[in-house]
């Protein structure tokens, strides 16, 4: 999971929870996709400036992460009033949180609809400037797991058997890494 910073038509900050979107690349061009929904202000804010910040906040930040939601109003600083710090970006517009250990600054190359008449948009953005807190880069991945405390969403549980939802989304933690291959 991780918050999507840009700033309202009026300039304030706004900061969407979100877990749909991944960066993607190689070396030279390294860039983020992500699925939104068409009616949403931080889709509007993207078409409108062409840039945003992608915010990886640790788990135990989770509770700031959903006042994100609920202080969700067109006249508020949604960062600082979720209890999170807004920092400048150093290559976008956008605003970043500084809790966050890992911010991406992009830049938006391209969006169409997942298909035909879908609200789903899906975005391509050049990530054009990365922020890491240095704490976190350690060369142990197991150690660099549990510090980063990464969050993932599990959506809505669905019987594999009826498709019956039952329960509500959960928040699941990234915190173990198993070493599948032998050492060289």
């Amino acid at each position: 999971m991780f918050l999507i910073t840009t700033h309202k038509e009026n300039g304030k900050p706004n900061a969407n929870l979100h877990s749909w979107g991944f960066p993607v690349g190689d070396r030279d061009h390294y860039s983020f996709l992500l699925a939104l929904l068409e009616g949403t202000h931080t889709f509007a804010n993207i078409l409108r400036t062409g840039e945003f910040c992608v915010n990886y906040p640790s788990f135990k930040d989770y509770p700031a992460c959903f006042e994100t939601i609920s202080k969700n109003q067109p006249e508020n600083d949604e960062i600082r009033d979720a209890g999170f710090t807004c920092e400048s970006a150093l290559l976008v517009s956008a605003p970043r949180i500084a809790e966050c250990f890992f911010n991406l600054e992009c830049r938006l190359e391209w969006d169409r609809p997942v298909r035909e008449g879908s609200r789903w948009q899906i975005l391509l953005a050049r990530v054009v400037h990365v922020a890491v807190d240095e704490a976190m880069m350690v060369p142990e991945p197991e150690e660099r797991a549990r510090r980063m405390g990464l969050m993932y969403n599990v959506r809505s549980n669905v019987n594999a058997l009826t498709g019956e939802y039952y329960g509500p989304n959960t928040l699941g933690l990234v915190n173990e890494i198993v070493k599948i291959f032998p050492e060289s």
